[in-house]
């Protein structure tokens, strides 16, 4: 969530640097805690969507762009690089097997906590209340006004990582977390809009 939120900042025109930085401070912590793999997919599949809605492709690499900074990417490296390093001078090639070859096998075909594709939506409907009463406001607020920034973000944040979790076999209740920020943002936006445009 902070890679996602600073990433989307820094893709502002006239964004300060501090913003790419934090975003790859973020995604460090975040390949760290779980997978490099799946945090970068996540990550980056949500921006890609939103900046192209922006405006195509052009705006995605302007977006890019601005995200690819030297300081960010040296934060990036400071962070991630050293487990990465202890953990390949420890253990070969087995790594590059069993963290990101393995681990991608056990996200797309792992027989626990196998689900259903519509899981997190069922699960999203009783885990988020008694705010998933107003879901469907949130929902079509966003839609509505997906010409706007934030907007348009929160919507693209929800939706993607939706779906793109409801392609990997091991499905937990929790996973479902990382959509509630977005959800609770298009809500009270629904709720407290005072003026329509």
């Amino acid at each position: 969530q902070l890679a996602l939120t600073a990433f989307a900042f820094a893709t502002r025109k006239g964004a300060r640097r501090g913003w790419s930085a934090a975003g790859w401070a973020g995604l460090a912590l975040a390949a760290l805690a779980k997978s490099a793999l799946l945090s970068a997919g996540l990550v980056f599949g949500s921006l890609l969507f939103f900046l192209f809605l922006e405006g195509g492709v052009g705006m995605v690499r302007r977006g890019f762009g601005r995200m690819c900074t030297l300081p960010g990417l040296v934060v990036f490296l400071v962070l991630a690089a050293p487990w990465y390093v202890a953990a390949a001078l420890g253990h070969g090639p087995e790594l590059l097997e069993a963290h990101f070859l393995g681990h991608f096998r056990r996200l797309m075909s792992s027989p626990v906590d196998a689900k259903p594709p519509y899981f997190y939506l069922v699960t999203l409907v009783w885990a988020f209340l008694p705010w998933s009463i107003f879901l469907p406001t949130g929902i079509l607020h966003g839609k509505d006004r997906i010409a706007r920034d934030g907007e348009r973000f929160a919507l693209v944040w929800t939706l993607f990582m939706l779906v793109a979790l409801s392609f990997v076999s091991a499905k937990k209740p929790g996973y479902a977390l990382v959509v509630w920020p977005p959800l609770s943002l298009l809500i009270a936006a629904a709720l407290f809009e005072t003026r329509e445009w």
